[in-house]
């Protein structure tokens, strides 16, 4: 029986670390999107190019490796799409601005 209280209060324990590690890491990818909002370069696309759409708004890395790599961080957790890349060259879209977005009735 001993085991099993001490094996449950284990799983407790690991229940809380992992849950305050993902508000840690939520709130490092909140700090994250803060900073790429701030220092990314977000315009107007002239045309339809490599995913962008004309008319939309677009941020892109400005060929600055932190901020791309930052934009693809972003990307794999959901908040951001990238529609380009090469190398440090990072362009997308975020979400408030994606073109995708269904006709809302």
């Amino acid at each position: 029986m001993k085991e099993c209280v001490t094996h449950h209060f284990a799983c407790e324990c690991r229940e809380v670390k992992f849950a305050a590690l993902e508000q840690e890491n939520a709130a490092l990818l909140d700090l994250v999107e803060d900073l790429a909002r701030q220092h990314c370069h977000t315009d107007t696309a002239f045309g339809d190019y490599k995913g962008q759409v004309a008319g939309t708004l677009v941020t892109d890395s400005g060929a600055l490796t932190t901020d791309a790599i930052a934009l693809r961080r972003l990307a794999e957790a959901g908040r951001f799409r990238v529609v380009a890349e090469h190398g440090r060259m990072v362009v997308g879209y975020w979400p408030e601005n994606e073109p995708r977005k269904e006709a809302q009735p």
